[in-house]
């Protein structure tokens, strides 16, 4: 029997023996090359260009350095395990923490004792940073299958973008008309997952499980929005339920459908009973994977924390001004941000794009996240997940339909072309490595080689973390950024010093001694 094939612009069926010839009214030039088995296996090898290119970006972002701040917080609250993360049976209570934040948190003076007296609580919510659990799960599986290790559990963070990658090439395949899908999943892709955000160096947080679940998300609801089955409306709402279980800014996702919900409504048959179903899924897989949300109300405790940092901290990222921010922002990822300029404006003046049902919801999502963490002054790759892949994801949504207007030799052209420059602009932001040991490192050298990590050590804030986990027993007391006043002096061994080299002065003994991190004595 002669193999039949069809034609992915105009679906004309055909045998092995007439792929020369165009079926009756189809004007692709490429109609005649482009059959099922010729598809597959472009698509494959496509997958397999990009998923090298995202190797050879984020070959180095894995480290064994000591974990820093944020790092050293999050394992010790998956040390507790998975059921005092879903429990969080010693979490302090709402009132406590508002009256600790208006009484203990307003004067600047004050700040180190918050800290202290929140650590001091025991509050594992407060290791994890108020973000959900979910990821401490996982974690806590990884720990359970390969030990507690820095590199390993880096390692085990690239799961997250490795599969946003999978994502982003299948979505487009749901997605996009089916002669733009090849074009469109590696543009798309490439935009996504050959970004300076998705390759940054790995470390442990949420963050990037984050993305892969909105991502995962709006995806599945553009999947809901182009067919009309509820099947993807669901699972679009469930994959939201597990972002809202893994950090706090989910309630944007959540708007977004919500939005769809109404906007689409007739689409998606949108009535009281789907809607009450789709409530009842999310908050169903909420409760079964985070009780405490429900129980102890822990969720809002995300809300209050960004409230307070808003009205009363100030550089809580550091010392990087907002202008600070945008030029990294721009200097890092110059192509992404041109291109999605690009098209934002053929969004608004191309009425007829084939995308824009689908697209929409990503440029919704992307401003409104992007309107949420505005006043977020860091260089910190991570805290431009939220909403970087969304208007990528979008921007590969309209350039494809857009080019895909062009003669195929151009458009093919076109599409090579900001792959190649995404990839060259994130190897220029990725710059150098750099192999000097970390001032975590050197903190924690210092501490062993002098042999105080039984003293009362006085430090700085943003080593208090790193200590706390690597020393668990050691008697912890930080000083901020004005530096420690005399009654702290009086009341502590060990005075650890801002800076590098790292400085430790022993207080004991009347006339104090410095040590840097080499060993050697300063006087």
């Amino acid at each position: 029997m002669q193999s039949r094939y069809r034609c992915v612009a105009c679906h004309t069926s055909r045998t092995r023996l007439r792929l020369t010839e165009l079926p009756a009214g189809c004007e692709n030039e490429f109609c005649d090359s482009m059959t099922k088995p010729a598809k597959t296996a472009s698509a494959a090898a496509m997958l397999a260009i990009l998923l090298a290119g995202f190797v050879v970006l984020a070959r180095h972002s894995v480290t064994g350095e000591p974990y820093f701040y944020d790092e050293a917080d999050y394992l010790v609250a998956t040390e507790r395990g998975p059921l005092a993360n879903a429990l969080e049976t010693s979490a302090i209570p709402i009132p406590a923490l508002i009256d600790a934040g208006l009484h203990r948190g307003r004067a600047s003076g004050q700040k180190a004792a918050l800290s202290e007296w929140l650590r001091d609580s025991n509050d594992i919510s407060f290791y994890r940073h108020w973000h959900g659990p979910l990821m401490f799960y996982y974690l806590d599986a990884v720990d359970a299958i390969a030990g507690r290790n820095e590199r390993v559990n880096r390692e085990a963070m690239l799961v997250f973008p490795l599969l946003t990658l999978l994502v982003a090439f299948c979505g487009c395949f749901l997605l996009l008309p089916e002669s733009m899908q090849l074009p469109g999943a590696a543009l798309t892709t490439a935009l996504v997952s050959w970004h300076y955000v998705s390759v940054q160096p790995s470390e442990v947080a949420p963050h990037q499980l984050f993305a892969l679940t909105f991502i995962t998300s709006l995806v599945l609801l553009g999947g809901a929005l182009k067919t009309g089955r509820r099947g993807y409306w669901y699972l679009s709402v469930a994959v939201a339920a597990l972002a809202f279980v893994t950090m706090e800014v989910a309630f944007i996702l959540v708007l977004v459908l919500l939005a769809a919900a109404w906007k689409e409504r007739k689409a998606l048959g949108m009535n009281i009973r789907l809607a009450l179903k789709s409530a009842a899924l999310f908050a169903g897989i909420v409760v079964i994977l985070w009780p405490a949300a429900l129980l102890r109300l822990s969720f809002l405790k995300g809300y209050m924390l960004h409230a307070y940092m808003a009205v009363f901290r100030k550089a809580v990222w550091g010392e990087v001004t907002l202008g600070g921010t945008w030029v990294w922002r721009l200097t890092h990822n110059p192509v992404h941000w041109a291109l999605l300029i690009v098209s934002i404006v053929l969004f608004f003046r191309m009425k007829d794009l084939p995308t824009r049902r689908v697209a929409w919801p990503f440029l919704l999502y992307g401003c409104l996240m992007l309107l949420l963490v505005m006043r977020v002054a860091t260089v910190t790759p991570r805290y431009d997940l939220p909403f970087a892949q969304a208007f990528d994801f979008f921007t590969g949504l309209v350039l494809t339909a857009a080019l895909c207007r062009l003669r195929t030799p151009v458009m093919a052209t076109a599409v090579a072309a900001i792959c190649v420059s995404c990839f060259v602009a994130t190897v220029i932001a990725l710059g150098p490595r750099h192999e000097a040991p970390s001032r975590s490192a050197q903190v924690l050298e210092a501490v062993r080689r002098e042999g105080v990590a039984g003293d009362r050590l006085l430090v700085p804030h943003d080593d208090l973390p790193v200590l706390h986990y690597y020393f668990p027993g050691a008697k912890l007391r930080p000083y901020d950024n004005a530096g420690p006043t005399a009654a702290e002096l009086n009341d502590s061994d060990v005075l650890v010093e801002t800076g590098l080299p790292v400085r430790i002065d022993k207080l004991r003994g009347g006339r104090a001694s410095s040590v840097a991190s080499n060993g050697d004595p300063i006087y």
